[in-house]
Formats: C-alpha cells, structure tokens, sequence
C-alpha cells in the first residue's frame, strides 16, 4: 500500500514494460530497511500510508471526526522494517521503526522517541551479580489515562474504563525502578 504518487505511477510504467524505480528508491522504505539492516527475509509496514487510505474511507462514512484520535496515532508510529537471517547458530531478528515527524499524536511521538539516561550503572555496587532494570516513558501514564478518556466518552456508564483511575494516570507519569542482586 502507497500513498506516493509517484511510486505508484512508476510501479505502473514497470507493469508495462518502462524501467523504472523500484520501492527501494522511495525514502520512507529507505530509511526503515536501512535501520533494520540487510535481512534474508523481510517485512515492511508504512503505517502513515495506511492511515491515510482509512481517514480517506473514514470521509465517505462521515465517521472522521470520531476516530481520528486512533488514526493520529496509527499516523504517527510511521514505517517498520523487520526481518530474519539465518545464522549458524539459527535464526536472528533485526527490527526497526521510524516515527513520522509530522504525526499529529505528539504525546505517542514523544514516547516513541524519548531518551533517557537513567545513570543506572551510577548506583549499582560493584558487588552485584545480576541487575534488572525496568522504565517507563516519562509520559507513559499520562498517555495512556488520555486513552482511556477517550474511551470513557464512547462508554459513557463507567463500566469499561474508570475516570479516577485515568486521573490518577494522567498527573503520576512514568516511573523507572532498578534492583541490584548482591
């Protein structure tokens, strides 16, 4: 599925016969096989294209409006380019995903992208023989008790979703945590 005239128009001209480009050439593909490195087989999702082609069914149904919250966010999470290789020891998996800069769902676009040092290996003894790390993204909460208003308007009895507890979300953010084993 495309959205980008020309690819299309040159994948037509391919249909009969005409050299032309392949998706290789088209930056989005690009940029998210690049990431996810070379791989026997392969698998690429452009979700902005997607969300594109289900705002525009959306518009016949008159529906855009109420889901575009949903397509926003499918916008934003962009292309991913996945595979596998085989390796003597067996199969290896390499993944990326490139997040669409111009997504409207800012919050998602700040959580996919986020980077933290979180300065673990600054309070782990030297002592310690295992290490378990967890994090979550400092909007994380906040993110998902947004979500969960939304759904809260569609079931407007409180029997799927609970306002406190998306409050609650919404002001506590993310949390990260470390336990060293000595």
């Amino acid at each position: 599925m495309s959205t980008d005239k020309a690819l299309l128009m040159s994948y037509l001209g391919r249909l009969s016969g005409k050299a032309a480009p392949t998706l290789a050439a088209s930056a989005p593909y690009a940029a998210a096989t690049r990431a996810a490195g070379a791989n026997e087989l392969g698998l690429y999702a452009n979700f902005s294209a997607a969300a594109k082609v289900i705002r525009s069914q959306l518009s016949q149904v008159f529906l855009p409006r109420l889901l575009s919250p949903v397509v926003d966010a499918i916008d934003t999470l962009g292309q991913v380019a996945g595979g596998f290789t085989t390796t003597a020891s067996g199969l290896t998996t390499s993944s990326a995903q490139v997040v669409n800069p111009e997504g409207k769902d800012a919050p998602l676009r700040r959580l996919l992208t986020a980077t933290s040092d979180f300065k673990v290996q600054d309070i782990i003894p030297a002592t310690a023989e295992a290490v378990q790390a967890t994090a979550c993204a400092p909007e994380s909460g906040a993110y998902l008790g947004r979500w969960l208003t939304r759904v809260d308007l569609f079931e407007p009895f409180g029997f799927l979703t609970d306002s406190q507890l998306a409050s609650h979300l919404e002001r506590s953010g993310g949390t990260w945590a470390a336990n060293a084993r000595r």
